[in-house]
């Protein structure tokens, strides 16, 4: 049984291209467009091998879901993937330190994710 990734991304060309990025690696991808989408998803099934996430979700901070999802114990040990184009340097630095696992700017190169 493959490994299942959630994605929480807005952008459809960008969600796109991680899809296949991780499909082409055997996993299974589960998408979602927002960070409410993304915290019943994580409810709902807790046993996802990482989550990769733009800081761009609209109705969620990127640091108040990684915040929410590192206090639930099923996920908090769950990787973080931050995907972004317009954070400065402080701003990643703080979202690691918030419990995010790490970061990879926009356009994703795809060898970066393997």
């Amino acid at each position: 049984m493959s490994k299942i990734v959630l994605i929480a991304e807005r952008d459809e060309e960008i969600r796109a291209l991680l899809t296949e990025a991780m499909r082409s690696l055997g996993l299974t991808v589960v998408c979602s467009n927002s960070g409410k989408l993304t915290l019943e998803i994580l409810s709902f099934n807790p046993g996802f091998a990482m989550l990769i996430m733009d800081t761009a979700l609209g109705d969620y901070a990127a640091a108040d879901l990684i915040y929410e999802i590192r206090m639930d114990q099923d996920l908090a040990k769950m990787p973080i993937i931050i995907v972004s184009d317009r954070i400065k340097v402080k701003d990643i630095n703080d979202l690691l330190e918030m419990g995010a696992s790490y970061f990879i700017a926009k356009p994703p190169n795809t060898g970066q994710l393997q």
